[in-house]
């Protein structure tokens, strides 16, 4: 079934969860190993949706300069905390989960520049074996925008919030770049903008 990679994956989760089921009701001996949780795990990947053969959904792609240039500029109908991560995103090039779970602690000043380093365990790719903790240098409008924040609350996050997680969530900013997107998408002018914010949501 490796040419069906998400079905063989539920057929393997689901012979798994039959052979747990079977060692619960004591049908098997209680040490039996469950082969199936270990059969081709992580080694499924998906090609993602497709219809005939040919791929559906997003493509990842990067802004154009013109696009670029017009959220630039529409950058301040967002509000402060999603105008902020937006331009991180694009001062920085680093995940947006990344960017919300910022903490105080991560920021250090070496002479005039400020870094920030992000801990291996907020870093994606959680399997390899090789990660190692990732430095950014913020400079231009990154260094602002972290300054700014920093001098703007007490608390530990940098972009603080009262739910569970006690920082705002990325899906969050996705949520509001997709609903200016929804809103403005027909007003005369914010045509490019409004793309551009669509694209930079969907990463």
């Amino acid at each position: 079934m490796r040419s069906r990679p998400v079905v063989a994956k539920r057929v393997r989760q689901g012979l798994g969860a039959a052979w747990d089921h079977a060692l619960d009701a004591g049908r098997l001996p209680p040490q039996t190993p469950n082969w199936w949780r270990l059969v081709l795990r992580g080694k499924l990947p998906s090609r993602g949706k497709t219809i005939q053969g040919k791929p559906i959904g997003p493509v990842k792609r990067v802004l154009s300069r013109t696009e670029v240039s017009a959220l630039l500029h529409f950058l301040p109908n967002f509000s402060r905390d999603v105008e902020d991560a937006l331009a991180l995103y694009l001062w920085m090039a680093c995940r947006g989960a990344e960017i919300v779970a910022m903490e105080r602690d991560e920021i250090t000043t070496e002479g005039e520049t400020l870094w920030w380093t992000i801990p291996v365990a907020k870093l994606k790719g959680g399997r390899s074996p090789v990660r190692i903790p990732l430095r950014v240098p913020l400079v231009g409008r990154a260094s602002a925008v972290v300054r700014r924040r920093l001098a703007a609350t007490d608390s530990n996050w940098l972009w603080p919030s009262v739910g569970a997680a006690g920082h705002v969530l990325q899906k969050a900013i996705g949520v509001a770049v997709w609903v200016a997107h929804a809103v403005r998408r027909d007003a005369a002018g914010l045509g490019s903008a409004t793309s551009a914010c669509r694209a930079l949501g969907a990463s």
